[in-house]
């Protein structure tokens, strides 16, 4: 009587589990160890490609850089390094978050600032601060020819990320908002100034390249909105200056 597979003959064909099997206790003949010729040989790497199958390039994969990287790399000196205020109430990072956010949410109109601040964790000073500013933002927004632009053109996309090809590398950014007729925006908190100006302009000018690979008709202008002050500045951005 068999119990089990230790007790079944060689050659034995049995199902286990509904696949077949077959009991072999023969052992397989050991391969020669390989002459030292054969050792030292080169690979073959032509031989070794034509038996695997044509390589799928995934250009996800491949290095992406950030668009304040390539500025960085552009003019290092025009742009001092950004570090966060000492003082909770006016940490300009935070702020820019906070701005970015308020705009984000624009549509209709303007977003209620404590919808907006809720979303934060703030303590009460940074809020009354911030509250403060975001009412003074809102209402220079409201007078600025911007607005008439956002009245009459709704955004595509607001926060809008990309990934485009730029070299062997792939470029990564994301963009402030896009209008229904082809704007690109960009808020800035601070105040301008000729150095910042000069590495935003450049700035916008990556944002229309990345955007012109998908649709070359897609953008038709840009500006740089200082939201502190109300100021909008025009950027060039025709494809004699993007290219």
């Amino acid at each position: 009587q068999v119990f089990g597979i230790f007790d079944m003959p060689e050659g034995v064909d049995f199902d286990a589990g509904g696949a077949k099997a077959r009991v072999t206790r023969t052992p397989r003949a050991v391969p020669p160890p390989a002459r030292e010729d054969e050792e030292n040989q080169a690979l073959d790497i032509g031989a070794l490609a034509s038996q695997t199958r044509p390589l799928v390039v995934d250009h996800r994969l491949r290095e992406s850089i950030g668009v304040d990287q390539l500025l960085d790399l552009v003019a290092p000196s025009e742009y001092p390094e950004r570090k966060p205020s000492q003082t909770a109430e006016t940490d300009p990072l935070m702020r820019g978050r906070i701005v970015h956010r308020f705009f984000e949410l624009w549509s209709a109109g303007p977003p209620a600032i404590e919808e907006v601040l809720a979303t934060f964790d703030l303590n009460v000073g940074e809020h009354n601060a911030i509250f403060e500013s975001l009412n003074q933002t809102r209402e220079k927004f409201l007078a600025s020819p911007l607005y008439d632009k956002y009245r009459n053109s709704r955004p595509l996309a607001v926060e809008l990320p990309f990934m485009t090809p730029l070299g062997d590398q792939v470029m990564n950014g994301v963009i402030d908002a896009i209008l229904s007729d082809g704007t690109i925006v960009d808020y800035k908190t601070g105040v301008n100034s000729a150095e910042k100006l000069s590495r935003y302009t450049r700035q916008l000018h990556l944002y229309a390249h990345a955007l012109c690979c998908v649709d070359p008709d897609l953008v038709s202008s840009a500006v740089i909105y200082f939201t502190d002050s109300g100021e909008v500045v025009d950027v060039d951005v025709t494809p004699n200056r993007v290219a």
